[in-house]
């Protein structure tokens, strides 16, 4: 079943490198990933980075923590990459109606 793009803020094309979310954001999103690959990951107190896990082509990536609470990962692009932002509000509330 394909995913709801209606629901999502705004198609956005992501460069190689590209953050789209930092450590200790607040509102982080969820992204829905068309094409390309991003992933997700920690950096600990040594600056060692620590991959959380992969999103290619048709999954979902994001953190799962409310709208005021500071994000715990760090999210990037691999590859150029066009992504369906969503709102973490709207995850919380109407998640798998994504569906």
């Amino acid at each position: 079943m394909p995913f709801k793009k209606d629901l999502a803020l705004k198609e956005i094309k992501v460069k190689k490198g590209q953050i789209l979310q930092r450590k200790e954001d607040l509102y982080s999103k969820v992204y829905h990933v068309q094409t390309g690959l991003l992933r997700s990951y920690t950096i600990d107190e040594k600056g060692r980075e620590h991959i959380y896990m992969f999103a290619p082509e048709n999954w979902i990536i994001g953190d799962s923590v409310s709208p005021q609470t500071p994000c715990d990962l760090f999210i990037d692009c691999s590859y150029i990459t066009l992504v369906y932002p969503y709102s973490s509000c709207c995850s919380r509330k109407c998640f798998f109606a994504l569906f």
